[in-house]
């Protein structure tokens, strides 16, 4: 079932000079978001952004991702966190990307919803093509990102890194020694 509410998106601010703010993105991506992210990104010369979602509508999730590019954010998915989808598409867009141990990204092709059947659509696609090639990325990642149908998802991981074109770093859980 679906949500009615968009993202829940908020920031938590530096405590102090030598600190970044976090822009925490939570929830369903819906057609708002992009403002709202907006707004609170004005406020911020630099931030990282902490995403958990099971993705949502992919042109908000680009018009983000293109704010995080311009501003030069970071990106992150902290452990037990999942950024699936139109979430994965924001991840993309950091000048740094980071996993940490547990948290999880995966991608699939762009869809419509019709009666509650996905059918995959070019045109999506081709949007999403056109923005990855925005944020620097070649025909790999384009290929990898699109790759899976919609009712599945290709999780980037060690195992499929190489495959995806995707540069990202990987911070160990601190509790796990």
């Amino acid at each position: 079932s679906s949500c009615a509410f968009a993202a829940d998106i908020e920031a938590i601010p530096p405590k102090n000079t030598d600190d970044v703010a976090l822009i925490v993105i939570n929830g369903e991506i819906k057609a708002t978001d992009d403002a709202a992210f907006r707004k609170i990104a004005a406020e911020y010369d630099d931030a990282i952004v902490l995403l958990d979602s099971e993705g949502g509508m992919i042109r908000p999730a680009m018009d983000i991702g293109r704010t995080i590019k311009l501003r030069g954010y970071k990106t992150a998915i902290y452990k037990d966190g999942s950024c699936a989808s139109a979430c994965a598409l924001i991840w993309l867009a950091g000048s740094k990307r980071v996993i940490f141990e547990g948290g999880q990204v995966g991608f699939h092709a762009s869809y419509l919803d019709a009666d509650g059947s996905k059918l995959e659509t070019g045109v999506g696609n081709a949007l999403v093509g056109h923005y990855l090639s925005q944020l620097g990325f070649g025909e790999k990642t384009v290929v990898f990102a699109t790759l899976a149908p919609p009712e599945k998802i290709l999780w980037l991981n060690a195992e499929t890194a190489s495959m995806s074109g995707i540069e990202y770093d990987t911070i160990p859980d601190p509790g796990s020694n």
